[in-house]
């Protein structure tokens, strides 16, 4: 059984879905960068993901619109990067309403 839970990476600047396994063991990333979708493996469990599960992952994020981490907003926090990365379509990010 496969679970994700999607960070705001404030380092690489950029959403990602890290996927854990049954034991909590975080075993994937799953991000988009300007160059298209990508999947990171973790060493010990490469090709133990499902397309459909990495379909489904890529549908969830489609409705973050900072997801790919294109120009941030300048000179804020890490937390406001964060809750950056975090907006969705409809004006929220983590539940409650967003704007920069």
């Amino acid at each position: 059984m496969l679970d994700y839970v999607l960070v705001g990476n404030i380092e690489n600047c950029r959403l990602e879905a890290e996927v854990s396994n049954d034991r909590g063991e975080v075993i994937a990333v799953i991000y988009e960068d300007p160059f298209g979708w990508r999947v990171e493996e973790i060493e010990t469990s490469p090709g133990k993901i499902p397309s459909e599960f990495v379909e489904h992952v890529k549908a969830k994020m489609q409705r973050y619109v900072n997801r790919i981490g294109s120009n941030p907003p300048e000179e804020c926090t890490r937390g406001e990067l964060a809750l950056w990365l975090m907006a969705k379509d409809d004006g929220t990010a983590m539940g409650i309403s967003y704007s920069v």
